[in-house]
């Protein structure tokens, strides 16, 4: 039984007026123009096309670069009582990919077999009529639209149905154009906020202004409300940065909640969602993640590793140095970054803070950078070169 056939035998093309499908194409050619997801622009146009057309069936097939028709969605009435070929799932698939090869609006004809009283062994051949055009982007098929009747087109009915379909193909492709426009356009305000926020981070010396540049840099790239950094400090595990914060309560609950999460992060050496259903945590780190998000009030966390591009000879390789902490508090989440992009942040914002803990960890270091402050503030510059040069020599 294929559930895009229907039992009815009125199901022939609708007789639409010539103002209904201006309005009908009107209306998607509004939708093809707003910023609406894919699935649901595809929906739209099933549902105009089968009030336009009254059909059995219409559904959108997706083209693979390799010429393969994979059905992306399907609009039908109601559930039917037609048990057809064995071949027809294969014919129908062939027809779909015969139409992206040539690029042209197609009609045929298949034979089918129903049953009217709802008896397995009974059963009628009947005639279902397949139209089917394909969406050209760039040269490119990238989908087929389709409709099938229950019943036998003629030619003056098919080839307006083929025309119609047309006109449609011609929306969709249209907002294919402008949703890959739109995707070029995010992916170079992407790369350009990463070269500013790469820029950024590497301005301050010192691993606290490092940890704070970070923060502040890392808030608006990830579309979140709040980002911190967490360093790993002997055993346990130290908050030293928290965006729109200057400083940080350490007898906070909410700060010792955190702390003690991380730990058990930086222990584990994996990320952590908390809006992630399908992971499976370790009731220890369920306990404290829940006691975090109840002290925090957040509405969705992450915490996403930072690895040591050379790490220390006594520590393990792969093991985090220091955790991300990406929150918000908002009820839904921003679209989230693909997962190349946050790799990028993680790693060159883990790159330029494990520099700065490597820096810190230099006594000398710490004195010519205060050297370095308070040459800044001095009016004379000779007497601070003498003293910086006196302290490099030491």
């Amino acid at each position: 039984m294929h559930p895009g056939l229907d039992t009815h035998e009125s199901h022939h093309p609708r007789a639409t007026t010539a103002a209904e499908v201006d309005a009908a194409l009107n209306r998607l050619a509004q939708s093809t123009t707003a910023h609406l997801s894919r699935d649901t622009v595809h929906r739209q146009v099933l549902d105009e096309l089968q009030g336009m057309t009254g059909a059995t069936s219409t559904a959108i097939w997706h083209i693979a670069p390799n010429g393969t028709a994979e059905r992306l969605c399907e609009s039908c009435g109601d559930p039917p009582a037609v048990s057809p070929h064995a071949s027809f799932a294969a014919e129908r698939r062939s027809f779909i990919e015969s139409v992206a090869r040539t690029r042209l609006a197609e009609t045929t004809s298949s034979s089918q077999r129903k049953t009217s009283t709802g008896h397995d062994d009974d059963f009628d051949d009947v005639q279902m009529s397949h139209v089917a055009a394909p969406v050209i982007v760039n040269d490119v098929p990238v989908n087929v639209v389709e409709v099938l009747f229950l019943a036998p087109l003629s030619t003056n009915a098919a080839r307006g149905c083929q025309q119609l379909l047309a006109a449609v193909c011609d929306l969709v492709g249209d907002y294919w154009r402008s949703s890959d426009h739109h995707r070029l356009q995010d992916r170079e305000q992407f790369w350009i906020s990463f070269s500013d926020m790469t820029q950024t981070i590497q301005k301050p010396t010192g691993l606290n202004p490092v940890a704070a540049s970070i923060v502040q840099a890392c808030r608006p790239l990830l579309e979140c409300d709040r980002v911190s950094v967490v360093m790993q400090q002997g055993t346990g595990c130290r908050l030293i940065a928290v965006s729109g914060t200057e400083s940080i309560d350490r007898r906070a609950q909410t700060v010792r909640c955190l702390e003690h999460l991380a730990r058990l992060v930086m222990a584990g050496g994996e990320s952590l969602d908390s809006r992630d259903d399908s992971a499976e945590l370790a009731p220890q780190l369920h306990r404290a993640l829940q006691a975090y998000l109840d002290v925090s009030h957040v509405r969705g966390l992450q915490i996403l590793p930072m690895v040591s591009v050379k790490p220390d000879a006594e520590s393990p390789p792969n093991r985090p140095f220091a955790l991300l902490v990406v929150e918000h508090f908002r009820e839904r989440m921003a679209t989230p970054l693909l997962r190349g992009d946050c790799d990028r942040i993680l790693r060159s914002c883990g790159l330029v803070l494990d520099r700065a803990r490597r820096l810190d960890a230099i006594p000398l270091f710490r004195w010519l950078h205060v050297f370095a402050a308070l040459r800044t503030r001095s009016t004379s510059q000779a007497a601070w070169s003498g003293w910086l040069k006196l302290a490099a020599m030491c």
